[in-house]
């Protein structure tokens, strides 16, 4: 059989046993093709693997920066209406304070022109008791 040239193939980079036997040495070639070829698609699935975990790292950093600013814009939004409740509520506040004031002062303004017209009366019915009967019968014909 005839001797090859080893100086090209990778096989020859191998300090492996020679074999005389053609089918060995094919079987090899084929072995380190595979080899090649598995190395070759195993370094695409790891870059395709690591992309993946690049993509969920970046979705992940994306959907917790977006959860953060929709918080951030609910929280300041929730004191905005916090804010706001709390100036109706002072304004109510003094809404019923006054009216609480102007209750207390109408009930002493009734209570005043109520015993203005009993002491009115009450002169009334003195002036009366005072007054000769003669002048209430003529009166009482007008």
């Amino acid at each position: 059989m005839a001797k090859r040239s080893r100086t090209s193939s990778t096989i020859s980079n191998l300090n492996l046993p020679t074999s005389d036997n053609p089918s060995v040495e094919a079987a090899w070639r084929d072995a380190l093709a595979f080899k090649e070829l598995g190395t070759n698609q195993r370094a695409a699935s790891l870059k395709r693997l690591a992309q993946a975990h690049a993509t969920r790292d970046q979705a992940e950093s994306k959907a917790i920066t977006a959860t953060k600013d929709y918080c951030a814009n609910a929280r300041s939004e929730a004191d905005v209406k916090i804010l706001k409740a709390e100036s109706t509520l002072t304004k109510a506040g003094k809404i019923r304070a006054d009216a609480l004031e102007w209750a207390g002062a109408m009930e002493e303004e009734i209570q005043f022109r109520l015993s203005d017209a009993e002491r009115k009366r009450e002169n009334a019915r003195t002036y009366a008791s005072k007054r000769p009967k003669r002048q209430l019968v003529a009166l009482r014909t007008l």
